[in-house]
């Protein structure tokens, strides 16, 4: 059974790191959600006829499991955050047409989507084919883009979204200052919006046949720029651990802008908002901020560097 399953691999690294974001993230409720999660799991399991179910190797923030479901590869992903859940199914549903994975059926902390197959993922390009990489992305993000935002929503616009810079943050003055000027002048100087799937690195763009199809949008509206940065700090830690990885931003930054029509410099300056903003979520949610540290720090390295 699911139930035996779950206990049996107890014991692996991967789901001990799992339990323990999410016991950091969601505190005293997070605990009652793992220890209800095998008998919801059941519960699913038998109510929409599920086979095979098998733990992803790369959990995070949410169970995900794939299986089959009358022979179909289905992907069942479980969530402490009903909201968060919500939110990525309305996202998904909104790109059916343009590059998300189908929804098969959701309810309250579930959501139960198609499987790509054979579900490759863009991080086995880097670091060896990372300009076709980019060349998947932006056509990932222009296919994406052309999806209209619903007329009614609950998605977070980019402002409300980067309100958290104006907090007091555990992050050097100057830094958060640069981010908050930085980030004033591309909402001012946005001139036009779009439904982002927000978090579109290369774990999230997976191979189905001869294309690709998108998971795990977040749902935010904002500039369509703003779309390339999670994809420029990834894959994470591997970028940083490589010898030259301002020089691969610098690539990607350039090979992107190109392909998209986007200045670079916006770019850039929008992967130095999102850098930032990534380190006050990492605070902000008691997990280890150490990558956007170093990251943050590169990036200021290089504009030093450029202004010399």
């Amino acid at each position: 059974t699911i139930v035996k399953h779950l206990l049996l691999i107890g014991k692996h690294h991967m789901l001990n790191r799992f339990k323990q974001n999410i016991i950091d993230i969601f505190g005293h409720p997070g605990k009652e959600w793992l220890a209800k999660l095998p008998t919801v799991t059941a519960e699913f399991t038998e109510k929409f006829q599920l086979i095979d179910l098998q733990p992803v190797t790369n959990l995070s923030f949410n169970y995900v499991a794939s299986g089959f479901q009358n022979k179909k590869p289905i992907i069942l992903k479980l969530g402490p955050n009903d909201k968060a859940l919500s939110k990525e199914t309305k996202c998904l549903n909104a790109f059916a047409q343009h590059g998300g994975v189908e929804v098969i059926a959701s309810e309250p902390g579930m959501m139960l989507m198609q499987r790509a197959t054979p579900g490759t993922a863009l991080k086995t390009y880097f670091p060896n084919q990372d300009d076709q990489a980019i060349t998947i992305l932006c056509q990932c993000i222009s296919h994406l883009h052309q999806a209209e935002i619903p007329k009614q929503h609950d998605f977070y616009h980019l402002n409300t979204l980067l309100a958290i810079l104006d907090n007091d943050l555990d992050i050097p003055a100057h830094i958060v200052s640069k981010a908050r000027q930085l980030r004033d002048n591309l909402l001012s100087s946005t001139e036009k919006t779009v439904l982002l799937h927000g978090d579109l690195h290369h774990e999230n763009i997976l191979q189905h046949d001869n294309r690709w199809l998108v998971i795990d949008p977040k749902g935010f509206i904002g500039d369509p720029v703003f779309e390339v940065c999670a994809f420029m700090h990834n894959p994470e830690p591997e970028l940083l651990n490589q010898d030259n990885p301002i020089e691969i931003i610098d690539d990607r930054t350039r090979f992107c802008a190109d392909l998209l029509g986007y200045s670079t410099t916006r770019v850039y300056d929008w992967l130095y908002v999102k850098s930032v903003l990534c380190w006050a979520w990492r605070l902000d949610d008691n997990l280890s901020a150490d990558y956007f540290k170093r990251f943050v720090s590169l990036l200021d390295k290089r504009d030093s560097s450029d202004e010399k």
